[in-house]
């Protein structure tokens, strides 16, 4: 039976079309790299489906967007230490 507190909660984050984004953050000390991790995921995926839509190689394409885009993101990163800034 599909009963509970656990259930209530996830059949009201569906209901409601929307997500609370408190319930997703990991801990603070783990954000970082969690949004890095996140990222270049997203960035695989990115670069598999553009590669595949204009039909180049899916391997080199997302490893093309990937080191981009972590190359981006460690510069901002560093950037963002060098001034004392935090988001």
């Amino acid at each position: 039976m599909l009963t509970g507190p656990d259930v209530a909660v996830f059949s009201t984050e569906l209901d409601s079309e929307t997500t609370h984004p408190a319930i997703l953050l990991p801990p603070a000390p783990a954000r970082v790299p969690v949004a890095f991790m996140s990222v270049l995921i997203a960035l695989v995926l990115t670069g598999a489906v553009s590669a595949g839509v204009s039909g180049a190689r899916k391997g080199f394409a997302a490893l093309r967007v990937v080191l981009g885009g972590a190359l981006a993101m460690l510069v901002t990163y560093s950037i963002g230490q060098a001034v004392g800034t935090t988001i």
